[in-house]
């Protein structure tokens, strides 16, 4: 009985060596690689400059991006170097850094998510409300705004773990002497029960976590019926089939945009829970901890990590004007010309702007008379200018 629960014990063990070494390396690897792509994709559509809904999602690479290092300065390069995290040597500090940064970083990312998702939602429901007010200069503010405060939220996390000096005496049949190494041991204050549950399980699960999570789930909910109840309008609506023809293009944006924010969502959503658990349980470090718990750990730092390696990925598969930009990065302009001429026409795909005056709240709304002869004087205008272009040449 004790043979089989230690060689269980062992089989979990290699299983956290390769989840926390290799899986978490190459995460980390292909995440920090695409993620410094993304942003530069953004930087080179708008010419250096980002959009307003771009600035957080360039300001989320950036916080994920981070993560992923802190990812390999605490559980990649410690297991594969001592063979687990406990931590010898000089490599504490490093340690202690990266863990100072870790929980600013994790918790910016959520806040940025939410924010974001006010920011649609505001843009649909009160269209010329948010354009009096979008402004880059309000954005940078607000942002700037979440990272102080993350900061400042995550102050007590400094004084978690401390550097202590640990000494072993070594005895053989000659004689015997004392090893002493730096690593890291948690202080008095992460070992209160009260501080955990205050801290940990009801300030960051639950405010900092959860309920921001329940108010992002609520807006994208929101936000997917306007949308469509909008598309639904915007088809009835069609008075010819040139205006039909041309409001197609706006459409697939508008579905694409919508379809991003989700994506951005489930992915977000993905990489919560086991870390929402793992804090409620309360942690212990892994080489202290049974194999089973420690691997609970490994899971849920992996599940993050692969979140924020992805992220180039889903913008590449639900964003056409993303995979355009990239494909004008990778091959230049001249080979995708047929292709920028097919979608020249199509909106931004993280586009805001949804024309919500032609929604009715209640009753269906009628174009009059006069708003189709306008319309077709305008095809016939623009139609005898082409004709008289063709002459010309």
């Amino acid at each position: 009985m004790l043979s089989e629960q230690l060689e269980s014990e062992l089989t979990l063990r290699f299983i956290i060596y390769i989840v926390d070494g290799y899986l978490m390396l190459f995460c980390v690897f292909i995440g920090i690689l695409f993620n410094t792509f993304s942003i530069l994709i953004f930087r080179h559509r708008n010419r250096g400059k980002f959009s307003l809904a771009q600035y957080y999602l360039v300001i989320l690479l950036i916080c994920q991006t981070a993560l992923l290092c802190q990812c390999l300065l605490l559980f990649c390069l410690p297991t594969l170097i001592y063979g687990d995290t406990q931590i010898k040597g000089l490599y504490t500090y490093v340690i202690l850094i990266a863990h100072a940064f870790s929980g600013p970083s994790y918790i910016a990312i959520t806040w940025i998510v939410l924010a974001l998702a006010i920011e649609r939602y505001f843009a649909l429901r009160k269209p010329f409300a948010y354009r009096a007010m979008a402004t880059a200069g309000r954005v940078k503010g607000i942002i700037a705004g979440l990272l102080v405060v993350t900061f400042i939220f995550c102050i007590p996390r400094l004084f978690e773990y401390k550097s202590i000096t640990q000494c072993k005496n070594i005895t053989s049949e000659v004689n015997s002497s004392t090893s002493c190494y730096l690593t890291v041991a948690s202080t008095e204050i992460l070992q209160n029960e009260t501080y955990w549950n205050v801290y940990h399980v009801w300030l960051i699960v639950v405010f900092a976590t959860l309920l921001p999570s329940l108010v992002i789930l609520f807006l994208t909910v929101r936000i997917s019926c306007f949308l469509h109840y909008a598309l639904k309008e915007r088809r009835w609506l069609d008075a010819t089939e040139r205006y039909e023809r041309s409001n197609n293009n706006v459409l697939k944006g508008e579905r694409e945009s919508n379809i991003m924010l989700i994506i951005v969502i489930i992915k977000f959503a993905l990489s919560d829970p086991l870390p929402m658990v793992e804090s409620v349980l309360g942690a212990e470090a892994p080489e202290d901890s049974p194999a089973s718990a420690a691997l609970q750990v490994s899971a849920a730092n992996f599940l993050v990590a692969l979140c924020c390696s992805i992220n180039f990925f889903t913008f590449f598969a639900f964003g056409r004007q993303f995979r355009r930009e990239c494909r004008k990065m990778l091959f230049g302009k001249r080979n995708i010309v047929a292709s920028s001429r097919r979608n020249s026409t199509d909106e931004t795909w993280l586009s805001q702007r949804v024309d919500v005056t032609i929604i009715s709240y209640g009753r269906p709304i009628k174009h009059s008379n006069t708003d189709i002869l306008t319309t077709s004087m305008a095809a016939e205008t623009g139609f005898n200018e082409k004709q008289a272009s063709g002459q010309t040449n």
